[in-house]
């Protein structure tokens, strides 16, 4: 998701309070999650994950957007992975993301002109995306498995590797890759197939995703 979902509320003493508690709020959600390690010798299969690739997101404006060329380019990539996927049996999981409680909801109308809020008809997938039949999976906070249904999914296909691709590359990617590599699985990120709102973080950020033994690589031509 989006890097900078930080509330401008506005200044005032009356607002002080509040506005600390829905940094923490936020703070808090923008963590990668903990579980029980995985045996990976008994998951043998890989899975390709997309990772918040909603109109709400992928076609927003202003502050904070991605050109649409780095657009149209992901995008590509993404549709490349997809195909890839289906021709070697290997299943395609859809995270969207959907904020959950008040402080995440507010911040989202002010910081994202309400991006990612229930009721959107931007939560879609973006239509310019064709992975052709995936496994949807619905999460409220940046690591995908926050989502209780991703790691069922994936001890149900006995997957214990995994390929990245979505946006934002310093956010709900690298949080979703930290929770997966925490949990004893193989990570790879596709470097061409990740958008990233500010893309200087984004090199400054993969020197230590490395080191968590996190892989980033190119993807194949589109």
């Amino acid at each position: 998701m989006e890097p900078w979902i930080i509330v401008a509320v506005g200044a005032g003493a009356g607002l002080t309070g509040l506005i600390w508690y829905v940094v923490r709020r936020l703070s808090a959600i923008s963590q990668p999650t903990s579980g029980p390690a995985i045996d990976p010798s008994t998951r043998p299969g890989r899975a390709l994950v997309l990772i918040d690739l909603q109109s709400d997101f992928t076609r927003r404006d202003g502050k904070g957007a991605y050109s649409r060329a780095e657009r149209a380019r992901a995008i590509a990539h993404v549709n490349a992975l997809a195909a890839e996927a289906r021709r070697l049996g290997e299943p395609v999981i859809v995270l969207r993301h959907v904020w959950q409680g008040w402080p995440a909801r507010l911040a989202a109308r002010l910081a994202l002109g309400g991006a990612g809020n229930p009721g959107r008809t931007g939560l879609a997938l973006d239509p310019d995306i064709q992975p052709g039949e995936v496994i949807d999976i619905v999460k409220h906070v940046g690591d995908g498995f926050s989502a209780p249904e991703l790691s069922a999914h994936l001890e149900r296909l006995k997957v214990g590797s995994l390929r990245l691709a979505g946006l934002d590359a310093c956010h709900c990617v690298q949080l979703t890759a930290r929770g997966a590599a925490a949990r004893g699985y193989k990570v790879e990120i596709l470097d061409e197939a990740v958008l990233a709102s500010v893309p200087a973080d984004w090199q400054a950020l993969q020197p230590k995703l490395i080191a968590e033994g996190i892989r980033i690589s190119p993807t194949p031509a589109a």
